[in-house]
């Protein structure tokens, strides 16, 4: 319909588009003359506002200043009262993050004592085993050793009485 796609209080006339402000029925060019009409007299009468100040006494001003400055003490003294509540629950909260800090350290250096004390356990458990494995080692190397001696001078022992025997039927069998 007519006006589509227009802010409101913007409307289409036959000249233009303009500002049509419903209270007073006036259609304004633009935004400025109509931002005038809206702050003016014209305008504030059609509302029903009267645009004329009532004069004050002395002390009507001494009154209306007291009563200022005592509503801005009482929202200071309100204001500093809550810095103080919130100072107060800081004050516990950062006591609360410190303990919980320091208690969360203490936990993390009890489990690193106790990883490490499982690691030596278990080195010295692995250096155990190690040993024992060296100790079989060098025991079978040991009875290796003995062995292979025992074979050794088996070899070089002279022959027995049986091996002597036949070397004497055969005196052509040996070389020269």
């Amino acid at each position: 319909a007519r006006g589509e796609g227009l802010a409101e209080g913007v409307t289409r006339t036959a000249s233009g588009v303009g500002w049509h402000c419903k209270v007073c029925d006036i259609f304004l060019k633009d935004s400025l003359n109509y931002l005038d009409h809206i702050n003016g007299r014209r305008h504030q009468k059609s509302l029903g506002y009267s645009m004329r100040v009532e004069r004050s006494t002395k002390e009507q001003v001494a009154a209306q200043l007291a009563s200022l400055v005592a509503q801005n003490e009482e929202k200071k003294k309100k204001e500093e009262d809550e810095e103080d509540f919130i100072h107060q629950e800081n004050l516990e909260d950062v006591v609360r993050a410190k303990d919980e800090e320091r208690r969360r350290k203490k936990e993390e250096r009890r489990a690193k004592r106790k990883r490490k004390q499982q690691q030596k356990q278990q080195q010295r458990k692995h250096q155990q085993e190690g040993d024992d494995e060296e100790e079989e080692f060098t025991i079978k190397i040991q009875k290796r050793d003995h062995v292979v001696k025992e074979e050794h001078t088996i070899k070089q022992e002279e022959p027995t009485e049986n091996e002597s025997a036949q070397e004497e039927e055969e005196p052509g069998t040996a070389i020269d």
